[in-house]
């Protein structure tokens, strides 16, 4: 299994157990004919697609199945094949500020958007195709924490330059708070909606990582991600 594939496992990892989750992957890329040792980026709409099933019998419950479903439908979004058409002109959807780039989160479209930038950032930046994948991961989880749990918010990823070149990425939201943020990293406690999962694995994907948070006044998460 490659690390495109690893990055699937993972995501149903979070809501399965590793049997289950390694079953269901393994059957899904039979029946879209790829193979998990040499998956391709493009490939993964196809495999996506064919978890749909095993989902809906492993997953009872409704919430932990459509968090499930929305997580690995980003990453098929993001590595879906271009189409190129005409629109009408939308709003924009990033702002690029002196001091980088802001992203409003206020939908699901938001969160896909937020991930992709940060991953063309650490391209940009030269990191290799894991440490771009660690960092589109870990601003996925906060940009849906902050649309799950306050409804809206925003994301800036900013450059880091000097020694140590790398990317800064800042998530804020004036939502409900966390009333005991230790007892969520720590692991003993998990929300319906997975938060505390999210919020730990975002921390063992990066270099740095900080939490701000006040019950009624919001949270602010800010991460560091250093060139490996």
């Amino acid at each position: 299994m490659n690390e495109i594939a690893g990055e699937i496992l993972a995501i149903l990892r979070r809501y399965l157990s590793e049997p289950t989750s390694r079953s269901l992957l393994t059957s899904a890329a039979r029946r879209a004919s790829v193979r998990l040792e040499v998956l391709s980026r493009s490939e993964i709409p196809q495999l996506v697609q064919q978890l749909g099933p095993g989902l809906n019998i492993f997953l009872q419950e409704p919430e932990k199945l459509q968090n499930c479903k929305s997580l690995l439908a980003l990453v098929a979004v993001e590595n879906a094949p271009s189409v190129h058409h005409y629109s009408e002109p939308q709003p924009p959807q990033a702002e690029s500020r002196p001091d980088g780039i802001s992203v409003p989160i206020r939908a699901e479209h938001d969160v896909v958007r937020a991930r992709t930038l940060g991953k063309d950032m650490a391209k940009q930046l030269g990191f290799s195709e894991v440490v771009q994948t660690k960092v589109a991961t870990a601003v996925s989880e906060l940009a849906r924490n902050i649309f799950q749990y306050a409804g809206t918010g925003e994301i800036r990823i900013r450059r880091i330059e000097g020694k140590r070149r790398g990317i800064e990425v800042v998530a804020r939201d004036q939502g409900p708070g966390i009333s005991d943020p230790a007892l969520i990293l720590s692991g003993a406690y998990r929300s319906k909606w997975g938060m505390g999962a999210g919020l730990r694995g975002t921390k063992r994907l990066v270099d740095e990582f900080e939490l701000d948070t006040h019950p009624g006044l919001g949270t602010t998460v800010r991460i560091r991600k250093y060139a490996e």
